[in-house]
């Protein structure tokens, strides 16, 4: 029995047995749809995607009596004797909730996209509801789409199909959009006006109606505000974006160069970096897999120690994870690099692992976790027992002890303000990083215990010729000679090292001032600071520059 052409109006038994007949097609579609859905808008601010079964104790079905009910409404409308219950656009679908009414027409675009590209067919558009779309203030316009807004109501609805070689007998699944505050107040509505037990005085149902109608002013306004905000910080995150993507970009080509130096192509043939930067939000679910795959083939799994090309591969997985916006792939890369930590041995070796990951976190934009992962290096450092004086080691440990503190203190001093930043006491952290940091460079030789110095001493600790004379005369005294390109390397090392250092005093310092004096004599030493910028690291100390002279001044107009 095919169903496509019954007499109307049609018999609950009838419905019953079309939903029993097709109950795994109508599954298996529902499954495919919804899963290619979820992952097309996997990096939009989805609140949450639930279906019947979630309201209705498993069953993913609409109810019987309503399909025939609705199957006899339509038909009846149109004056047809006959009609197919593969027409009922809506006896299995889901509901996609945002947060903002703008969030609609973003999921409404992808949607398009989907049905434009071929990946499902939109099925034909019946007449909606009364569309008043200016009581919801939105302007949203989907090409396969409709919009109801009536009656207190608001949502975009999708009717899609599988492409099918019979696509008159293949399942219609609705999609409904709506925002948070709609959903639920659709919840707490469909009850007490569907399934009342007596007449409903119709001024009753109006207030019903007006509430609806004053929720989606409320939804309007939520808006208006979150792009008020996105506005006022919309400069300084462009800014520090700026920092991050120069960062992460250095990051990502070292570490396709380390892991191509051991893995010139993959296991199947294909080349590694030209597969991973490919990847991006169109990329398939099934092609991101295949190449996380390719990515944990390349993980040693028994190393024992630090060192970036053990730590690349993690690098590329994270990278993976990003460019796809792909969670599963983020806890893959997470659990991977936890599990490889837990196997380094030497505590030095766990501090650099630890700081490094943290600075990973930090960069790709999570600053809750490097602060975690910078404190555990902390606590490691803690217990390593300090080296004798006058020694490489020493300095190499005070070196490493500077730059745990000094990043830790730049983390917190990122959140200050910030309802994070409360709760992490974030100003109170800064300044005790500092000023274990400032402590730590008293003990090194070429870097300056203290930002605020003389401008002729800031110029000297990262000169590279005057560095370099330095660590040599050094060297010569207590430690030995190092050779030319010993003391070559080392000095880019350290000249590196001091100017990313003061450069993140500097910023704390910024977060941390309450004085217009204390901040034009930071200004001054920032200029100073970013005058001849390391060679190596020249347009990273561009985009700094941006970002904490910005910063400078957004502080000195706070404090006038």
């Amino acid at each position: 029995m095919s169903f496509t052409k019954l007499d109307v109006p049609v018999s609950v038994q009838s419905v019953n047995k079309f939903v029993s007949l097709n109950a795994k097609l109508f599954e298996e579609t529902l499954r495919d749809i919804r899963k290619m859905i979820e992952w097309a808008v996997r990096a939009e601010r989805i609140v949450k995607i639930y279906g019947r079964e979630d309201r209705q104790g498993g069953d993913k079905f609409k109810n019987v009596r309503k399909i025939a009910g609705k199957f006899n409404s339509y038909h009846n409308e149109k004056s047809n004797s006959h009609g197919s219950l593969w027409e009922i656009p809506d006896i299995i679908g889901f509901t996609v909730v945002v947060s903002y009414p703008s969030d609609i027409v973003a999921i409404c675009r992808i949607l398009d996209k989907l049905i434009g590209q071929g990946s499902m067919r939109a099925d034909k558009v019946r007449g909606a509801h009364v569309d008043d779309r200016e009581k919801a203030q939105i302007d949203i316009d989907p090409e396969y789409g409709r919009v109801l807004s009536d009656r207190g109501y608001f949502a975009c609805h999708y009717n899609v199909r599988q492409h099918s070689y019979n696509e008159a007998t293949s399942p219609i699944c609705e999609i409904q959009i709506k925002t948070a505050m709609h959903d639920a107040w659709g919840a707490k509505t469909h009850d007490l006006i569907y399934k009342s037990p007596a007449p409903f005085d119709p001024n009753l149902l109006k207030n019903f109606e007006a509430l609806g109608d004053v929720l989606a002013q409320i939804d309007w306004q939520s808006d208006l505000l979150r792009d008020t905000l996105s506005n006022v910080s919309r400069v300084r995150k462009s800014k520090k974006n700026a920092i991050n993507e120069c960062v992460m970009s250095d990051m990502f080509e070292e570490a396709m160069s380390s892991i191509q130096k051991k893995f010139s192509k993959t296991k199947d043939g294909i080349d590694f970096k030209e597969s991973l930067s490919k990847v991006s939000l169109d990329t398939s679910y099934e092609e991101v897999r295949k190449v996380e795959t390719q990515i944990m083939s390349l993980s040693n799994r028994s190393a024992v120690n630090y060192s970036f090309e053990n730590f690349a591969p993690f690098i590329a997985h994270y990278f993976l994870a990003r460019n796809a916006n792909d969670r599963v792939a983020l806890r893959k890369a997470e659990q991977g690099l936890a599990l490889w930590m837990e196997k380094i041995e030497d505590p030095f070796e766990q501090t650099f692992a630890f700081a490094n990951v943290a600075l990973f976190k930090f960069f790709s934009g999570d600053r809750l976790e490097a602060i975690d992962e910078t404190e555990a290096a902390v606590s490691v450092f803690k217990h390593i027992k300090v080296p004798e004086e006058n020694t490489r080691e020493y300095e190499k440990y005070w070196r490493r002890g500077n730059s745990i503190y000094i990043s830790l203190a730049y983390y917190y001093a990122e959140i200050i303000g910030t309802h994070d930043g409360r709760l992490a006491e974030a100003k109170i952290n800064a300044e005790k990083y500092l000023g274990q940091s400032l402590d730590a460079r008293a003990r090194l030789s070429t870097c300056p215990n203290n930002a605020l110095v003389s401008d002729d001493d800031l110029r000297e600790c990262v000169n590279f010729d005057q560095t370099m004379e330095k660590i040599s005369e050094d060297f010569l005294i207590s430690r030995g000679k190092l050779s030319e390109g010993e003391l070559q390397k080392l000095t880019n090392r350290e000249v590196e090292a001091n100017f990313q250092c003061i450069d993140c005093e500097l910023f704390v310092r910024t977060q941390l001032a309450d004085k217009i004096s204390v901040i034009e004599e930071i200004r001054t030493k920032l200029n100073v600071l970013h005058e001849a910028p390391p060679v190596r690291i020249a347009a990273l100390a561009e985009q700094l520059f941006q970002f904490h002279d910005y910063c400078l001044r957004q502080r000195l107009a706070e404090l006038e």
